[in-house]
Parts: C-alpha cells; structure tokens; sequence
C-alpha cells in the first residue's frame, strides 16, 4: 500500500523565489496586518501566485489562522546578511526537516533530493518547482550545498539572491 501525499503532511512550497523576494521586500515596506487575497492582487500577483505565496509562508511558519503574519515574517522581511540567512537556516530546518531527514546536502545528488521531495508528495512538474525554491531558499541561506546540487540551483534560478 502506498501513503497517499494529503497523508505525508502539506507539500513542500513552489513559489517562484522572485515572487517570494517580491513579497518580502513589500513586507519590509507596507508590513500588512494581514496577507489576503486583496494584499497579493494589490501587490499585483495573480490569484493562483498569491495562493503559492501564502502556501509558502504557512509551510515556513510564517503566517498563522487567516494569513496574520507571524514576529518571526516580520523578523525575516527586515532582516539582512547574516541575521537573514540564520532567520533562513532556522525556518528551513523546521519547515524541510521531515522531508530531509539526515540527507547530507554537501554531499547529496540530485536524484536522492527528488527522492525525498517525491516521497514528501512533490511530484512532477510540481515536484521540480519544491525543489527549486528549497534550493534558492537554502543558497540564501548559506547552507552548503554539493557541487551537483549548486549547479542546478545556479541553472534553474535565474533571479539573484539576497545577501
């Protein structure tokens, strides 16, 4: 019998990352009491991008109940350099760590990654696109990726990160 994904727990984000800096650098801007449906069309993002984003900051722990940003949201949208990336290394080991278990990101492959997205119910098109954004999330974090897994995040990710 195989564990169906509603039952692996949410599916990991698949944000854009230049959605995800977007939002981020608005936050730092407007800090909303709340991130609705009318806060991501003001921002301008289409109703399915608001939903990703929101998915994204509720997987993260970022958002609480009806899109009420948490400290910690705030925290990260003010946040730069080395209090960014730890805000980030500590909202990646929350929000990931059930999915990596003890994969060794220095050393992992490609393939084994997928693997523990698949197994995580991000498959597919979909899949790639978790992948993606944990990748350029973990890159602006600082965390050491292998040579394998740098160069597709380099490939794949066409905005720049945040230092």
């Amino acid at each position: 019998m195989t564990t169906k994904a509603r039952d692996r727990g949410p599916r990991p984000p698949y944000v854009t990352y230049a959605t995800w800096t977007k939002v981020l650098d608005d936050l730092r801007e407007t800090k909303p009491t709340q991130l609705d449906s009318t806060y991501f069309r003001d921002l301008g993002l289409s109703d399915s991008s608001g939903v990703t984003v929101r998915a994204a900051l509720s997987f993260l722990g970022l958002v609480e109940g009806d899109g009420i940003p948490t400290e910690k949201l705030t925290e990260l949208a003010e946040s730069e350099g080395e209090a960014r990336k730890s805000i980030l290394r500590e909202l990646l080991q929350e929000g990931y760590g059930r999915i990596l278990g003890d994969l060794d990101l220095g050393h992992a492959t490609m393939g084994h990654l997928q693997d523990r997205f698949r197994r995580a119910g991000a498959e597919g098109d979909v899949g790639h696109k978790c992948v993606t954004f944990f990748l350029a999330l973990a890159k602006d974090a600082g965390m050491t990726l292998s040579p394998s897994l740098l160069t597709l995040s380099l490939i794949h990710i066409s905005e720049p990160t945040r230092q």
